[in-house]
C-alpha cells in the first residue's frame, strides 16, 4: 500500500510517497519539495487572506506534485494546511482550486499539527534510545513543541514564531544593515514567548529533539565548515550561534554567494528562524540538540499505517 502525504507549509509545499513494510514501519519512496511561499495580506482587525499570487503559486506546485504522486501509483493522498492556512479567512478559496484537481485539503489545527509532529519524531531511529524528549519543530509560520515522557507525548504547543513570520514581524532586523544590539528586542519576544510554556516542559531537562527547515539547513552549512559527511544528528548550539553570527550583516543574495547550499526561498528566513532555535535552546538551558528529519508528513504517514493494519 502506497501513501502520498502533502504537507503545505507556509514556505515550502512538501511530498512524502511512502510504502508500508514491516508491522510497525513503513519505506520512503521519495521525498520533494517545492517552495511556495504563502503571503499574507493583512485585513485590518487582525484577519489575515492569502495573495492571489499565493493561490495560484501553490495551486501550481500541489498540482506537479500530485502528478508526481500519481506517477508512483499512490493509493491514497493525505494533504494538510498548517498556520498560514490557520489564518487565512480565503483559505477555501484555496481549498476550492486543489479540489479542481482531484486534492481534498485538510486544514490541521496548531495541536492537530503538533501531534503528528511528535509521531513523525519518535518514528526516527536516531531517537529510538531517548525515552524523555522535548520536540520541537520550526515551520514558516509556528513552532509546535511537545513534551514527551516515556516515548509518550503529554503536551502540545503552538507558538507564532516561525521563521517567514519572525522576519516579516522584525523585517528591519533581518537585513544587511542589522547591528548586533538590534537584537535585544527580538530576544525580549521570543523570552516572552516561552515563558507561556508550562513549567513542567520547560524545566524537565529533557534533552531536545528538532526538526523543520531551518534546521535542515543550519545542520547542511555548519557540517560544511569542518567537512563532516553530515551523518551525525548532534547540532551544537556554539556551531548554530557562529553560522548566525556569519549570516547577519550580508543580504540574501550575498548569502547564497557564501553558502552555496543555501537556496534562495531559503536565504531571506533562515537567519530569523535560527534566531528562534537559538534563543529556544538558550531558554531550555542546551547546549545541543538532536536534529530528526522526521516530522509532520513522517507523523500522519506513522498513523495512516497503523490505522490500516488495525
Amino acid at each position: 500500500m502506497k501513501l502520498g502525504v502533502l504537507d503545505l507549509g507556509s514556505n515550502t509545499t512538501k511530498l512524502l510517497v511512502a510504502e508500508a513494510k514491516s508491522e510497525d514501519s513503513f519505506e520512503v519512496l521519495l521525498e520533494k519539495s517545492s517552495a511556495a511561499r504563502m503571503n499574507l495580506l493583512g485585513q485590518g482587525n487582525g484577519k489575515f487572506h492569502l495573495s492571489q499570487e499565493s493561490i495560484e503559486a501553490v495551486s501550481e506546485v500541489v498540482a506537479d506534485l500530485f502528478s508526481t504522486a500519481q506517477e508512483l501509483s499512490v493509493e491514497h493522498l493525505i494533504a494538510v494546511g498548517t498556520d498560514a492556512l490557520r489564518l487565512a479567512q480565503n483559505q477555501n478559496e484555496l481549498s476550492g482550486k486543489l479540489g479542481q484537481v482531484g486534492v481534498k485539503l485538510r486544514i490541521l489545527s496548531g495541536e492537530e499539527e503538533a501531534r503528528y509532529v511528535s509521531l513523525g519524531l519518535l518514528s526516527d531511529p536516531v531517537v529510538s534510545n531517548q525515552k524523555d524528549l522535548v520536540g520541537f519543530d520550526l515551520g514558516g509560520g509556528s513552532l509546535e513543541v511537545i513534551g514527551i515522557r516515556n516515548r509518550i507525548p503529554t503536551s502540545f504547543h503552538s507558538l507564532p514564531l516561525g521563521a517567514v513570520r519572525m522576519k516579516q514581524r522584525f523585517e528591519n532586523y533581518f537585513n544587511s544593515s542589522t547591528e548586533p544590539g538590534d537584537f535585544d528586542e527580538i530576544e525580549a519576544y521570543l523570552s516572552e514567548a516561552f515563558a507561556k510554556l508550562p513549567k513542567s516542559l520547560t524545566d524537565s531537562g529533557f534533552p531536545l529533539v528538532g526538526s523543520g527547515g531551518a534546521l535542515v539547513f543550519s545542520r547542511k552549512l555548519v557540517d560544511s565548515f569542518d567537512g563532516r559527511s553530515g551523518v551525525a544528528s548532534e547540532i551544537k548550539l556554539r556551531d548554530l550561534i557562529f553560522l548566525l553570527e556569519r549570516l547577519n550583516g550580508l543580504s540574501p543574495e550575498e548569502r547564497t554567494v557564501q553558502f552555496p547550499g543555501l537556496p534562495k526561498n531559503r536565504a531571506d528566513i533562515l537567519p530569523a528562524g535560527l534566531t528562534v532555535v537559538v534563543e529556544w535552546m538558550r531558554f531550555m538551558k542546551q547546549d545541543s540538540l538532536i536534529h530528526s528529519f522526521r516530522n509532520l508528513r513522517f507523523g500522519i504517514a506513522q498513523e495512516f499505517f497503523n490505522s490500516a493494519r488495525a
